[in-house]
């Protein structure tokens, strides 16, 4: 089985696939799959899987389960597969263009009835113009990809832009975002 075990490959270049393993009880733990700075191509199994790319143009693909995708840096092709995925960024350079560079990931598989995307780190505040803190969907009728972006520019000219494939543009609101994450804090009872 491959929980509990840590897999660590440094070679340029990481392809990692592995099986359903064994499991008890009725519900599949958090398995997490980190690769390397390389051009890594990372499939997971039926478990559901954090899996991290880090920088390189990685392919990652979550197959089935409800998986975590966070490409890191580079142009990332994400893939969720089966199960209700969530494509996590945690760095506006996760995913951005400037004037004259792109660095977009590219979700291929985005399910609107069960996927999500977590900004939560980048600090938006919703869907909008994709000025002043909010990111604007559009689509390229040519590429057949609907574009999730900020039209701000961090102070190094970065802009955040996501690419999805298909045209997304008039399904895709709020409800598929996680622009900040709610951490809810139980008062005791004072006698």
């Amino acid at each position: 089985s491959l929980l509990d075990n840590t897999i660590s490959h440094t070679s340029k270049g990481l392809t990692l696939v592995y099986g359903d393993g064994s499991f008890a009880g009725d519900s599949f733990p958090l398995v997490t799959v980190q690769g390397t700075d390389a051009n890594d191509a990372i499939t997971g199994g039926a478990a559901n899987e954090m899996i991290f790319g880090l920088a390189g143009k990685d392919t990652l693909n979550g197959a089935a389960g409800d998986d975590i995708l966070v490409g890191g840096a580079g142009a990332d092709k994400l893939t969720g597969g089966a199960g209700a995925d969530t494509f996590r960024f945690d760095q506006l350079t996760d995913s951005y263009r400037t004037a004259t560079t792109s660095a977009t990931d590219l979700v291929t598989d985005f399910d609107v009835s069960q996927d999500r995307i977590d900004l939560s780190n980048l600090g938006f505040s919703g869907l909008g113009s994709g000025k002043g803190g909010t990111l604007n969907i559009s689509y390229n009728a040519t590429l057949d990809r609907t574009y999730v972006k900020s039209l701000d520019a961090d102070a190094s000219g970065n802009r955040f832009e996501l690419g999805l494939s298909g045209n997304l543009k008039d399904t895709l609101n709020a409800s598929h975002f996680i622009f900040q994450r709610v951490i809810e804090a139980r008062r005791a009872a004072i006698p």
